[in-house]
């Protein structure tokens, strides 16, 4: 589970830092950008009025990212930052085509949040 667990904290902190000096992250216009480009929205929408949304989204993604990679491990914030990730994962599934990308990593982060949570989740295990 701790090898999950850092893999998956890896995968963040990999991809919270290669965008630290990406331009495009910087002027949060990559969110924007993902929902309003064929290859990877699933609805055809004018999304300009939720600039604003879209841009507060973007930055709150730019920071949530590199930061979890060490927050996933505090054991105070671990089920909060999780469950962020988690929603961010969701709705990133709901609005673009990325394939199996959102629930692989939804399933790493439930090697973060509390067992009895989980187990819950698994058939036969009430």
């Amino acid at each position: 589970m701790r090898l999950l667990q850092v893999h998956v904290a890896a995968m963040y902190f990999h991809t919270g830092f290669a965008r630290i000096d990406d331009p495009d992250w910087l002027r949060g216009e990559v969110l924007f950008e993902a929902l309003t480009r064929a290859l990877f929205t699933r609805f055809t929408l004018d999304l300009e009025f939720f600039m604003p949304a879209l841009l507060l989204l973007s930055y709150s993604v730019f920071l949530l990212e590199p930061l979890a990679a060490f927050v996933l491990f505090l054991p105070k914030l671990r089920t909060l930052c999780a469950l962020a990730l988690i929603a961010m994962h969701l709705i990133l599934e709901i609005l673009t085509n990325v394939g199996w990308w959102n629930y692989i990593m939804i399933g790493g982060l439930l090697a973060f949040l509390p067992q009895p949570w989980v187990a819950r989740l698994l058939p036969g295990r009430r």
